[in-house]
């Protein structure tokens, strides 16, 4: 019995190191689809930009069974990015918010999710 806990114990260790989520992510902008990648790592996610072979780091600010929250990359103090995507509908939207600016720039699109 304990070989067989033991032995459960270590593929279920083995199976969470090896999981990996990553949303794909696609919009239209100026008439031109332009996709993004985010991938988990830990408690953040790394953003891929295919187009202009862009990455950086975003922040897990928050999540729900539904919904991810991620802070992205700040301009200066005053811009920093905020992005959503809901698991379940796997729409996505980022949004620029800058200080002292009421015009924010919103960017709405689907994901697929690769486990």
């Amino acid at each position: 019995m304990s070989k067989k806990l033991l032995s459960l114990l270590f593929f279920f260790i083995l199976s969470t190191e090896i999981f990996s989520e990553e949303y794909i992510c696609s919009y239209i902008f100026k008439d031109e689809i332009s996709t993004q990648i985010f991938e988990r790592k830990e408690n953040m996610f790394i953003r891929k930009d295919e187009n202009s072979k862009y990455k950086d780091d975003h922040i897990l600010l928050r999540e729900t069974e539904k919904v991810i929250y991620l802070l992205g990359e700040t301009i200066g103090e005053t811009q920093t990015m905020f992005t959503m995507i809901h698991k379940e509908t796997l729409q996505y939207q980022y949004s620029w918010i800058r200080l002292g600016i009421e015009d924010m720039t919103e960017i709405d699109g689907k994901c697929v999710v690769v486990n």
